[in-house]
């Protein structure tokens, strides 16, 4: 588990990217569920993230928008791993990225909307 928080004051956690590479023979999956971290009864997103490898690199790449925009967001992430066995290398999670955007807070959008709007009465 792990929170993500703005670093700009004022803004709010949209979304998020996922990305992974993998290979090796099997099958590999990420689950995936967000929670608003105030409060642990809204759940944001849930997905199943797959990456099969079957000896060759698989990268996969997965957008997910937050219904509700939330000021901090506790991710909890599940890594499975299906191996079938044999002499082959089994799958191997070699690349893990995750990103989240930050929008501004409807107030401070309305706060820059005013001080522009008096900005320009001024003139």
């Amino acid at each position: 588990d792990f929170i993500v928080t703005p670093m700009l004051p004022g803004y709010l956690i949209s979304d998020n990217t996922l990305t992974m590479t993998g290979s090796g023979n099997g099958v590999m999956y990420i689950s995936e569920a967000a929670y608003d971290a105030t409060d642990a009864t809204i759940q944001l997103a849930f997905k199943n993230n797959y990456i099969m490898g079957m000896g060759t690199v698989q990268k996969l790449t997965d957008h997910q928008v937050y219904s509700v925009p939330t000021a901090s967001v506790r991710v909890h992430k599940y890594i499975q791993v299906d191996w079938a066995g044999g002499t082959a290398p089994g799958p191997q999670l070699t690349e893990f990225t995750q990103t989240f955007s930050q929008i501004p807070e409807p107030a401070t959008l309305v706060m820059l909307g005013v001080g522009g709007l008096l900005l320009r009465r001024k003139r």
